[in-house]
């Protein structure tokens, strides 16, 4: 007969954090269904939040000096932001350019807080307040999935994929769903002990990610399924296993790239192609915050748009915005030059490099980096990396190398579950 032991343990922290981190999927429900815009705001506020954590934490001088040097490149990207706005005044609007500087932070002061915190949280108490509804969440999602692919719902955008109708559940972009999901999922790999659970649960999600039909998603289930093949005598990612990984992940996403790049004529490749011509034009420092690609760039609909010619434009002109902030790499050189550019991909080798060495469980190891590195590609598309979602992501993946600190084992159980909730 199984016996199954529940504790409840509140600890109220490490349930804020929890809450917070469930709460922004469901921001996008609650914005969608009341209309209240407010509700689109939690990102913005948590990273706020992250912001004040990280300068509280340096003046107490309680950090170690590998993340001192990760926090100066943030600070050095964002000060050559603000002398671009300064020395070429594209845009004199400081309230604007303040807002596009937080969505610069957003995108690593959450990674590193949640790496903090998570190494204050010994026994995972904030993956395992998760656990439960990440689990409904999964289990759900893939009832309407199907239910969507046999014609039932109207949960899809646009004419099929691969056969398939493309998924997004209630989410409203099937990327964002997707690493919603893939949140979930890796919650489920990290605290689940029960082996055959896992695995159903395991399955059910890529289940989920497959029927978004987005390669920047398929690329997590690659990943995954590749570093569990290479990592069966290691759990590091070395250069020999990135060569075949790199070649499946190019295999998986052509579709996105032949989509966005391939043709120099759709917005997508129009917007990078002239994210280097602004990098040319501002020389070295960039245009500045609120200038190019960002948010903040579309709201103001900024000059340079005008200059190149977008507003007459499908899709960039200033009635139909559609892809004015679609391609994030665009908006880094743009923005912020070749230097402050480089100093973008130093700091995400670095992270690349945290998130290889850490030591949790092989399938949540695996999944994190899998992670990663679909959103770095979902860059060249999207900009779903400094969206709530991808605040998410960042988020998960810096309590992962948190949960790392405490060289957690994962041991699984036959008939007695211990649950703490």
């Amino acid at each position: 007969m199984l016996k199954t032991k529940i504790k409840l343990d509140i600890h109220p922290m490490q349930l804020c954090f929890a809450i917070v981190l469930m709460m922004l999927p469901m921001t996008i429900i609650f914005q969608k269904y009341t209309g209240i815009n407010a509700f689109d705001y939690l990102d913005e506020l948590w990273s706020i939040f992250c912001v004040v954590y990280v300068f509280i934490t340096l003046i107490r001088r309680n950090i170690k000096r590998n993340d001192v040097i990760f926090i100066v490149l943030v600070l050095i990207c964002a000060f050559f932001g603000v002398m671009g706005n300064i020395i070429y005044n594209v845009i004199d609007d400081w309230f604007s350019i303040a807002v596009d500087m937080l969505c610069l932070f957003k995108v690593f002061f959450p990674f590193i807080v949640m790496k903090y915190i998570g190494q204050k949280d010994k026994d995972l108490y904030i993956a395992r307040y998760m656990l439960p509804f990440a689990k409904i969440l999964i289990i759900i999602s893939t009832i309407f999935g199907f239910l969507t692919q046999l014609g039932y719902t109207d949960m899809y955008l646009g004419d099929d994929r691969y056969g398939m109708k493309p998924y997004y559940f209630i989410f409203d972009s099937e990327p964002r769903f997707g690493y919603i999901i893939a949140c979930c999922m890796l919650v489920v790999l990290l605290i689940e002990k029960n082996r055959t659970k896992e695995n159903i649960y395991t399955l059910l999600g890529i289940i989920n990610l497959v029927f978004t039909t987005k390669g920047a998603v398929y690329v997590i289930i690659v990943c995954y399924i590749g570093f569990l093949i290479l990592w069966r005598k290691t759990n590091k990612m070395t250069l020999v296993q990135a060569a075949p990984l790199g070649v499946a992940g190019a295999v998986v996403s052509m579709f996105q790239i032949r989509t966005y790049l391939s043709n120099a004529e759709t917005p997508r490749m129009l917007f990078l192609k002239y994210g280097f011509v602004t990098a040319n034009n501002y020389f070295p420092l960039g245009s500045g915050f609120a200038t190019y690609g960002s948010d903040m760039a579309g709201r103001l609909y900024s000059p340079l748009y005008y200059r190149y010619g977008f507003h007459k434009i499908y899709g960039l002109n200033p009635r139909q915005r559609f892809f004015i902030t679609d391609c994030y790499y665009a908006m880094i050189f743009g923005q912020f030059g070749y230097i402050g550019a480089a100093i973008f991909i130093i700091l995400m080798v670095i992270m690349f490099l945290q998130i290889n060495s850490i030591n949790v469980p092989k399938k949540a190891k695996a999944f994190t980096l899998a992670m990663f590195i679909g959103l770095i590609i979902s860059g060249l598309g999207s900009a779903l990396i400094k969206m709530n979602i991808g605040v998410l992501a960042m988020s998960m993946i810096g309590l992962m190398c948190g949960y790392s600190q405490h060289n957690y084992e994962k041991e699984y159980t036959g008939s007695t579950l211990n649950i703490h909730i």
